[in-house]
């Protein structure tokens, strides 16, 4: 076999080596892969195999492997691919792995709970059975073994309770050395799940006094757990499964409980009061007999405590040692009857003893086997939340349902996973508010149902929301609703509560106060609104102090913290003056300086310094030797020979490209393309309408030339009576656009020539006197620069184009279009539409960025629910949306069908402009101005030069920003606008 082995994390790696060194020894073909590159993954694997990154060989793992081994933290990258999966599980307490196909476990412990679809088979633990590298065999010393699991206790109080123990267990025990084991070492905070500043060793260096130990060993290197426990006379620990690793081992064992720990989530409740452990496990652990108080743990070392034997036996049935040969047998059968074959094991239970006869070919087609990852996926995420994250079981059955009968409707890809993942967002938050009663008995219960209505749209509805903001440290969501409500005062006061606690600690207790999560979000609320009265400038200053002491002020961006800054030392040195007005201005500066020192000394030159300084570059010497300290000389040598191999070729490549696109080269076949072919084009036309004809360039686009049309007849009566008008449009939409208004003198010319024309005017205004243009042709190639006067002095791209063409004709000039209604009555019948109840939906445009599908498929599953009949506007080849019909109809016919329907919700395209004049509801909808044109003329999108001709009732536009609130507000905001038109009129929904 070819396998893969992905690695992760320590804890999955030392479950995988012993497995690979297996299966290495039986002859299989083994390459090892990291997810997050680091020197532990090439310790664990140092002499077993060659490591290499993930990013190296994740395309088409199925041409290049058989399978992939790997554990229960890297299956979140695997979920796509299409190759068979054995997860080699480390969970102990709970069965819960992710997306995977083949999963072996400690024992026959599955949780109903997760309900996974994959195979399962108890085997063992392969972290005991040969991890030692060393021949020698490892001499037990007069040691003490303490492994801390880092961030537990949470919080500095527990810490240095654990501090005081360590250095009393030390003076006390002169004859034995106390090793500490940390769960990572001091500065390594890369891989950390949590965010967390305390490290152990800085509270025991802190309680000490100067005077530590000469028997207290901190180890500052990566050193073997099972070696170190081999070596030991006894270990302590908290409840994890090192503890497990020490029994196994025979060590003589405590079990540290009852020590002070802020928790993590608020979460681990018995009898209301907050507890380090979760019940469950504390009692898992309590059956090995090792658990002691931490106030007695000074009675049992050094010898320890001998654990319960029958405890070892019942999660290890098969023994402690020899899961890795189990697994290799599994894998191997598996491969020889199966998978070589292009078929997969039946998705059951199986046992050890029986499986060759227990397995079957699965009844599932290979595209189904692997999209069930996209069930298991959703299925475990939702399960996680509703165990681990609220105190009330809910009953999501129906969400399951759900689930298992449409996950083959999404495709097996990122698009494909994301929208179930969306809809299952969705839904879960449906589930919460449906229980909102039941989740308002505590804060952090309470919280998930703040967060449901925020992003449904429904937090306008909550009753007593003074009473609903005294929810502790989640004022998060609370405040997010009270500014939506209008009340910007008490929404801030609740973001300035919620960051104020945040910042009070050294780790992040709750997940919505992870930076990237709501700490960065309400920073830049706070810092966005505040205009230096509606928030106490001293709450602003803490802000601030903590933000850089913390080192996140990149979390928020540098304009933000600049504006911020300035409003809040502004209201300091008026608060100042007002109750000192004889003091001068420098006394003034003083007394802010003594007062605010954190800013005037040190964040005022940090706010000033927008980018940190860049650290300095390893040379190549130092990366070198770090990557043969991490991989061996052999993957070194090859690494840097692929290298300087790519350097050569690039460099090369780099000089026959040059020599090719020299600039006189490039300036003469430009001139050839552009300016000759424009040329040619210009004469060409000319012949067409001879020596009296003027051509005047109009927009690249259908809407734009609408405009333009409805005004070029009164700009035509303006011209010498001689002259030969002719409109030139960029292609047959724009044609039809233009035939709108009886136009005499029309010439299409297709899109990519008509940029000739343009370049042709730009390069020679002087020569060309028959050329002309009624549009700015910002888009254009030569026509760059007129981008970068984006907002100078307010010029936008709907004046410069009235002020070049249309400044001296009255609006009153402009001439109405001509549709035609003929159709359109058989186009509602055939279709099964219902005048003035029918929506149209427009989601697609040549020159917009489109919304996501999905939020279409909102839109009109929430439309067709309070009656309205919905169509799509299809041209071509273009798919209606899901649960619409489809509708193809030319411009001519566009307006009429709309006043018959009634109302119209699409992007921001020129098919909104050319139905200004209809009479029913038109919305248009277009993202977020920073996220879809980066320069324009236009300082905004609704100040864009088509809609901003025309002044018609009914006519709206609205931004979409990427977050699921946003959308989801949106679509109700929409909804309810189509109901209030139809009522209005007089008419009402079925």
């Amino acid at each position: 076999m070819r396998i893969l082995i992905v690695s992760n994390t320590d804890v999955d790696n030392w479950h995988l080596i012993n497995v690979g060194k297996e299966l290495m020894q039986r002859g299989h073909s083994l390459t090892v892969c990291s997810i997050y590159q680091n020197s532990d993954i090439g310790t664990v694997f140092k002499n077993t195999a060659d490591v290499v990154r993930f990013s190296e060989v994740e395309h088409n793992l199925e041409k290049h492997f058989d399978c992939v081994l790997t554990g229960d933290t890297a299956l979140h990258r695997l979920c796509l691919k299409k190759i068979y999966i054995f997860n080699c599980s480390s969970t102990v307490v709970r069965f819960g792995p992710g997306a995977c196909d083949f999963s072996f476990n400690y024992r026959d412990r599955r949780d109903s709970a997760y309900w996974l679809r994959c195979a399962n088979m108890p085997v063992g633990n392969p972290k005991n059975d040969s991890i030692n590298f060393n021949t020698e065999e490892i001499k037990e010393k007069n040691q003490i073994l303490y492994i801390d699991s880092g961030h537990t206790p949470f919080g500095k109080e527990g810490k240095v309770q654990i501090a005081g123990m360590l250095l009393r267990i030390a003076r006390e025990n002169p004859g034995y050395n106390l090793v500490i084991k940390p769960r990572w070492l001091r500065g390594r905070t890369t891989y950390m799940t949590h965010l967390n500043t305390l490290h152990l060793y800085d509270i025991i260096e802190e309680r000490c006094n100067g005077e530590m130990p000469e028997n207290l060993v901190m180890l500052n290197e990566h050193r073997d757990l099972h070696e170190l426990i081999k070596e030991s006379h006894s270990v302590i620990s908290l409840n994890s499964t090192a503890s497990i690793d020490a029994l196994c081992e025979e060590k003589n064992l405590c079990i540290l409980c009852n020590y002070r720990c802020d928790d993590k989530f608020d979460f681990r409740f018995i009898n209301g009061e907050p507890k380090a452990d979760m019940k469950d496990e504390l009692d898992f652990y309590r059956l090995t007999g090792c658990v002691v108080n931490i106030n007695d743990v000074y009675k049992y070392i050094p010898g320890g405590i001998k654990g319960n034997e029958d405890f070892i036996k019942d999660i290890f049935p098969f023994g402690v040692t020899g899961a890795s040969k189990r697994i290799a047998d599994v894998m191997e059968h598996v491969y020889e009857n199966y998978l070589r074959y292009g078929k997969y094991p039946a998705i059951k239970n199986y046992s050890y003893a029986n499986y060759k006869v227990e397995m079957t070919a699965g009844e599932f087609s290979k595209d189904e086997f692997f999209q069930i990852r996209i069930e298991n996926t959703a299925r475990k995420w939702l399960s996680d939340f509703l165990k681990n994250k609220i105190t009330v079981m809910l009953d999501a059955s129906s969400i399951y349902y759900w689930l298992e009968i449409n996950y083959t409707n999404y495709s097996f890809n990122q698009n494909g996973i994301d929208a179930l993942l969306r809809e299952f967002e969705w839904r879960k938050k449906e589930l919460i508010l449906d229980n909102a009663d039941k989740l308002s008995t505590n804060a952090i219960d309470q919280s998930y149902v703040l967060m449901a209505m925020f992003d449904l749209g429904y937090g306008y509805s909550i009753p007593n929301m003074q009473n609903v903001i005294a929810v502790g440290p989640w004022n998060f969501y609370a405040g997010r609703i009270l500014l939506e409500c209008g009340e910007e005062k008490e929404g801030l006061t609740c973001l300035v509560k919620f960051l104020s606690e945040a910042n009070s600690r050294n780790y992040e207790k709750y997940e919505i106060e992870q930076t990237g999560r709501g700490y960065k979000t309400a920073y830049e609320i706070v810092f966005n609104h505040y205009n230096g009265l509606n928030v106490p400038h001293l709450d602003i200053a803490c802000l601030f102090a903590a933000l850089y002491a913390k080192n996140k002020e990149n979390c928020v961006k540098y304009e933000l913290r600049k504006k911020a800054y300035e409003l809040m030392t502004s209201a300091m040195l008026y608060d100042l003056q007002f109750e000192n007005g004889y003091m001068t201005n420098i006394r003034i500066e003083e007394e802010a300086r003594k007062r605010f020192y954190h800013f005037h000394r040190v964040m005022h030159g940090l706010l000033n310094s927008p980018a940190p300084r860049a650290q300095k570059r390893r040379s190549v010497l130092e990366r070198f030797h770090q990557c043969w300290k991490d991989h061996g000389l052999g993957y070194t040598l090859k690494l840097g020979f692929k290298k300087v191999a790519g350097l050569l070729k690039s460099k090369i490549h780099s000089k026959i490209d040059r020599a090719y696109n020299a600039a006189p080269l490039l300036i003469a076949k430009m001139y050839r393309r552009k300016i000759l072919g424009g040329l040619k084009l210009y004469a060409k036309v000319m012949r067409k309408f001879g020596s009296g004809a003027k051509l005047y360039l109009s927009a690249t686009g259908s809407g734009d030339t609408y405009v333009i049309a409805m005004y070029f007849n009164a700009f035509c009566k303006r011209r010498p009576s001689d002259e030969i008008s002719v409109l030139c449009v960029a292609d047959n939409q724009s044609k039809a656009a233009a035939d709108l208004f009886d136009i005499e003198n029309v010439e299409i010319i297709s899109r990519k020539r008509f940029g000739r024309l343009v370049s042709l005017l730009v390069y020679d205004l002087k020569d060309i006197t028959k050329l002309n243009t009624l549009h700015c042709h910002n888009a254009q190639h030569y026509a760059h620069i007129i981008i970068r006067l984006s907002g100078y002095k307010g010029m936008t791209c709907s004046m410069l184009t009235w002020q070049r063409s249309f400044a001296d004709i009255p609006r009153n000039e402009r001439q109405p279009p001509n549709f035609s209604y003929v159709g359109i009555e058989q186009l509602f019948t055939e279709n099964s539409l219902i005048q003035d109840r029918t929506v149209l939906l427009v989601p697609k445009a040549k020159g917009v960025k489109g919304l996501p599908t999905k939020f279409w498929i909102w839109l009109a599953r929430e439309l067709s629910n309070v009656g309205f009949k919905v169509a799509t506007n299809c041209v071509g080849d273009d798919k209606p949306i899901e649960g619409t019909v489809a509708v193809t109809f030319p411009y001519c016919n566009s307006v009429p069908f709309l006043e018959m329907a009634g109302v119209t919700i699409g992007v921001r395209s020129g098919f909104q402009d050319i139905t200004e004049s209809a009479k029913c509801l038109k919305i248009s909808l277009y993202w977020d101005f920073n996220d879809n044109i980066k320069y324009s003329l236009s300082s905004n999108l609704i100040d864009t030069f088509s809609l901003s001709a025309f002044e018609q009732p009914n006519q709206y536009e609205f931004e979409l920003r990427k977050s699921l609130h946003a959308e989801v507000a949106l679509i109700h905001k929409l909804v309810n606008m189509a109901i209030d038109y139809v009522n209005s009129n007089g008419r009402t929904l079925a």
